[in-house]
């Protein structure tokens, strides 16, 4: 049994908030427990939300930034990039653009701390210098650099 605001098996790390809004509990138990109230359940409703109304209406940018802002929150890096970077090419005048082009810049530089923790130190080089490439005065990112730069 896991405990009610586990958003993953304590024991085997598997999901337990698809099962939450795939509403494969009974209706009075999910409500009985409370369950879809996490802050990742309710991410993951929101996401199924626009996955569903842009299948049916079309994507607008409004709900591709609302993707990115939740996809980071999340901390889903490669979606978020992925993501952002549909967005930019769909909605390049959108005035969201700057947010998602900040979150990009967010998703790039955990993606090149993790590529530096994989010691792929030229991957790592390729995120960060991308991040750099969309927001030129992101210290954090520089600062990646820079560290980088000094460990050869």
């Amino acid at each position: 049994m896991n405990p009610i605001k586990n958003d993953n098996c304590s024991k085997c790390n598997a999901s337990l908030a698809e099962s939450r809004i795939k509403g494969t509990i009974a209706s009075e138990t999910r409500k009985d427990l409370k369950l879809s109230e996490s802050p990742r359940a309710r991410i993951e409703i929101e996401l199924e939300q626009i996955k569903q109304k842009a299948g049916k209406d079309g994507l607008t940018a409004e709900q591709g930034a609302r993707q990115v802002e939740l996809l980071t929150a999340m901390g889903w890096w490669s979606e978020v990039n992925a993501v952002a970077d549909d967005f930019t090419t769909r909605f390049p005048k959108a005035e969201e653009t700057a947010d998602v082009a900040a979150n990009r810049v967010i998703a790039l530089r955990h993606l090149g701390f993790l590529a530096l923790e994989d010691q792929d130190i030229e991957e790592a080089k390729k995120f960060l210098n991308k991040g750099l490439s969309i927001d030129p005065n992101d210290r954090a990112t520089k600062n990646l650099l820079k560290k980088i730069a000094e460990t050869k």
